[in-house]
């Protein structure tokens, strides 16, 4: 893809981050890029082309996240640090699972994830003291990752937020650990 063609897309991640992927149209994204209609349609072909690129884009940021995720040694602050980082990559990911039922969408959604869940295991497994409970870590990472994703938004979502999300994270396992069974 040449810078041109790149600028669509980049200018247009942002905008499905902050929007949504309903507020994607040719006009919409030209206005954002502040180029032509048909400009657009040289590149891309038709919308449909267009949100395969860029679902194609996620995919390498997803890759270069979970890169990064890798490269950490501890929670705090390092995957804070890169969550951060990755807000915009978040939001986007965030969209694209209000879409998880559509066919184009759905192969994106889960390879994205799996990347970041692969990355982010041994830390999150080691941070919440649940080495001898694998499978157990494996299920709440994936319940939580949904509800971190609709829990955030573009105004909250910050070193001291995601703290404290995590913090609430660790105060509920420690409950569970406490409370006996009837």
């Amino acid at each position: 893809m040449n810078d041109k063609a790149k600028d669509w897309i980049v200018k247009s991640y942002y905008l499905v981050a902050e929007q949504g992927v309903d507020s994607l149209s040719v006009n919409l994204i030209a206005r954002t890029v502040g180029k032509s209609k048909s400009s657009f349609y040289h590149y891309f072909g038709d919308l449909e082309m267009f949100k395969v690129a860029l679902l194609d884009h996620h995919l390498r940021q997803s890759e270069n996240f979970a890169a990064e995720i890798n490269n950490c040694e501890h929670v705090f602050p390092d995957i804070i640090n890169t969550f951060i980082s990755r807000k915009i990559d978040l939001l986007f990911h965030k969209q694209m699972r209000v879409k998880r039922k559509d066919p184009i969408y759905k192969p994106y959604i889960e390879k994205t994830y799996k990347l970041v869940e692969n990355a982010a295991m041994d830390l999150w497994t080691a941070h919440f003291g649940l080495d001898n409970q694998k499978l157990f870590s494996r299920k709440l990472f994936e319940f939580v990752s949904e509800h971190f994703l609709f829990s955030m938004t573009i105004d909250n979502f910050d070193a001291e937020w995601l703290t404290e999300y995590l913090q609430k994270i660790g105060e509920l396992l420690y409950d569970m650990r406490v409370v006996k069974s009837p």
